[in-house]
């Protein structure tokens, strides 16, 4: 059994323009709305999509788009596989560059959780929802793909390695990039 998390594809955005954290509600909007690269991904990931089982996606839109890049369509969708939403923020104290609030964030979930706060496990049981989706795909189809997103696959990839799957490939949040579990 092997299961695949894969980045989808580029996405033409404004990525180096610094925003207050205000704006970074409507330029989430602006990237969830943005067209990919349809530039086609190395062989390996071509390869690991037409060999897949069963493919299931975010229903983010460059999830799917991406799978059309290569002649695919996913046979599941579902929102548990999305990226984790950011928090509204009405602060025009620092401009960032849109990652640097992203990261920002992070650290704010971080700190929430040792203050008691469960903002951050509320991410991680959606992530073990997914994983467990995987898994019980994985007893049916011996090879499934999940064309996702960075933050959102890594919070998966712990908890498979957490429910005992091996990770043979570490991928990384570039997009394309994908990691492989096996049982």
């Amino acid at each position: 059994m092997t299961l695949t998390l894969i980045r989808h594809a580029p996405v033409f955005s404004d990525k180096e323009s610094r925003l207050y954290a205000a704006e970074l509600e409507a330029w989430l909007s602006e990237y969830d709305a943005a067209p990919i690269d349809t530039t086609y991904p190395d062989a390996s990931v071509a390869t690991i999509i037409h060999d897949a089982q069963w493919i299931v996606a975010s229903t983010m839109q460059r999830s799917t788009d991406s799978l059309k890049i290569l002649g695919k369509e996913p046979d599941e969708v579902h929102e548990i596989f999305n990226e984790a939403p950011v928090p509204k923020s009405n602060g025009r104290f620092l401009r960032l560059r849109p990652n640097h609030w992203l990261y920002y964030y992070l650290l704010l979930l971080v700190v929430d959780k040792f203050k008691g706060g469960s903002k951050l496990q509320a991410l991680f049981d959606r992530a073990e929802q997914a994983a467990d989706r995987l898994i019980e795909l994985s007893k049916e189809y011996d090879r499934v793909v999940l064309m996702g997103h960075g933050g959102a696959n890594y919070m998966i990839g712990k908890v498979l390695k957490e429910k005992g799957w091996e990770q043979r490939k570490k991928g990384g949040f570039d997009n394309w990039s994908y990691s492989q579990f096996v049982l």
